[in-house]
């Protein structure tokens, strides 16, 4: 069977090919009309995020963009093909690029190489000085942002191949792919790059560590298995980047579970019935995650037990989230960065976007937090 992959907003043709409308609300709640992001409450802040400095760089309508630091200076890139370098502190421009290719997802930045793709897979990777270094190309199209890290690029591009490069010359290192499902969500699964390990989720609920150096499969860990009767209800994609804390790489599915593994093996530390399709944010104490709904939880390190639930945000479309000090921070619809309580989940702060929602992760680097925004904004957000 050819495999076909779905978003989240194009799940209604599917289901109703398949007559399962009814299952729609379960797993897509947006879609409906009746379903209008939740009004935001008036609290009173208790933390002062500043907008450090905001800079234009061009819009990001359709491709999955987030800026990446390096040595105090912030690259970014817009949708057009104009690539920015920032000082990280005060936002002067240290040059501009125009690369007259559309950008798709980026940017991975290391000492060696700032590396994004452009339609239909073409990598790019240019230098400290947005001076021309290589190219590449990748299997075929790539909607996640590439990750670097030890000299070492790795592209995944939409049909599941990992593909590994030389940071400085471009080199072919290695490429690995596995067997995905009939159907998939058509998402943004970042890899993750600890020491010399690659953690990677994969459609079908399976968590893999790679090799770093040969792409060798160091061990596979189930997160979540797939259930049901039809092929949209045993999507149980592992969603977002895993996250490494304590020893322990922590991940999430749709439709599926949360829970850590361990580091070295792979064996689960402790699992809990979950879904989302934006993944999660964990630290030594917490792993933190929304559902699609927008419901927000905390779950403890300590086994898994669930501390507390947000429901303020039901139907925001959060992004993942991500935690900084005692807070955990993430996006929304509207355009909206949020601070709630790491330790209890109430509203601490909140800060309207330059430039909307953001097109891709936060990126938390040199006590600030920076986003790229869909109307062509990079926000520098310093933390309180």
């Amino acid at each position: 069977m050819k495999r076909a992959t779905v978003s989240l907003v194009s799940l209604l043709g599917v289901v109703s090919l398949l007559g399962g409308c009814s299952f729609l609300s379960k797993i897509n709640p947006f879609d409906n009309n009746k379903f209008k992001p939740t009004p935001l409450v008036d609290f009173k802040p208790s933390l002062k995020p500043q907008l450090a400095w905001a800079a234009k760089i061009g819009e990001s309508r359709l491709a999955s963009l987030q800026p990446a630091v390096v040595d105090r200076v912030v690259y970014a890139a817009s949708e057009e093909g104009v690539v920015v370098a920032y000082d990280v502190t005060s936002g002067k421009t240290l040059w501009r690029r125009e690369l007259k290719q559309r950008i798709s997802s980026g940017v991975a930045a290391t000492g060696d190489a700032l590396v994004m793709v452009a339609e239909k897979g073409k990598i790019i990777a240019l230098d400290d000085q947005g001076k021309d270094l290589w190219s590449a190309q990748a299997s075929t199209e790539v909607i996640t942002p590439p990750t670097a890290a030890l000299g070492i690029v790795l592209v995944r591009a939409s049909d599941g191949r990992i593909t590994a490069f030389e940071a400085k010359d471009g080199k072919r290192k290695w490429s690995f792919q596995r067997q995905l499902p009939p159907l998939t969500l058509r998402n943004i699964e970042p890899i993750s790059i600890h020491q010399s390990t690659a953690y990677v989720g994969y459609p079908g609920g399976k968590l893999i560590a790679l090799n770093l150096a040969n792409g060798n499969v160091r061990w596979e860990s189930t997160v979540a298995l797939p259930k049901g009767a039809t092929e949209i209800e045993r999507i149980a994609d592992v969603s977002g980047a895993p996250v490494i804390s304590l020893r322990q790489v922590c991940a999430a599915s749709f439709q599926g579970r949360v829970g850590c593994f361990d580091l070295q093996n792979g064996s689960a530390v402790w699992t809990r019935d979950f879904s989302t399709s934006v993944g999660l944010s964990a630290d030594d104490r917490y792993v933190i995650a929304f559902t699609e709904k927008g419901e927000m939880s905390a779950f403890s390190r300590d086994g898994g037990p669930v501390v507390w639930k947000n429901e303020t945000y039901l139907f925001r479309k959060p992004g993942a989230p991500v935690i900084a000090s005692r807070a955990a921070v993430f996006s929304d619809v509207e355009g909206y960065m949020h601070w709630v309580g790491r330790d209890d989940g109430k509203p601490l702060a909140r800060l309207s976007l330059n430039g909307g929602v953001a097109s891709g992760g936060i990126i938390q680097a040199e006590k600030q937090l920076f986003v790229q925004t869909r109307g062509g904004y990079l926000n520098a957000i310093a933390l309180d």
